[in-house]
C-alpha cells in the first residue's frame, strides 16, 4: 500500500478459541487457549510462517499469574 506509514499496525488474521467446561479441573490452561488462538489467527492469515515474523504479541490483563504470557505464547508458536 502506498501512503501508509511504515509503523502502521496491520491485522492479517484473527483467531478464536472457546471452552466450556463444567469441571474446572478438565479445563485447558489460559496460556494454552491463547496459544491456540494465536495459531488459529495464523491459519486465518493463510500462513503458519507468519508467526516467525510477529513484532508484537499483546495479552489482556486476566486472573492468570503467568509472569510473561506474551513471551510464553511467542515461544510456543516459534516467534522471536
Amino acid at each position: 500500500m502506498t501512503g501508509m506509514a511504515p509503523n502502521t499496525p496491520v491485522l492479517v488474521g484473527a483467531g478464536l478459541v472457546s471452552q466450556r467446561e463444567d469441571d474446572p479441573r478438565a479445563a485447558a490452561e489460559p496460556i494454552d487457549l491463547m496459544t491456540a488462538a494465536t495459531s488459529a489467527a495464523a491459519a486465518d492469515a493463510g500462513s503458519r510462517e507468519i508467526l516467525e515474523h510477529l513484532d508484537l504479541i499483546l495479552v489482556p490483563v486476566g486472573r492468570w499469574t503467568y509472569p510473561n504470557p506474551a513471551g510464553a505464547i511467542g515461544a510456543a508458536v516459534g516467534s522471536p
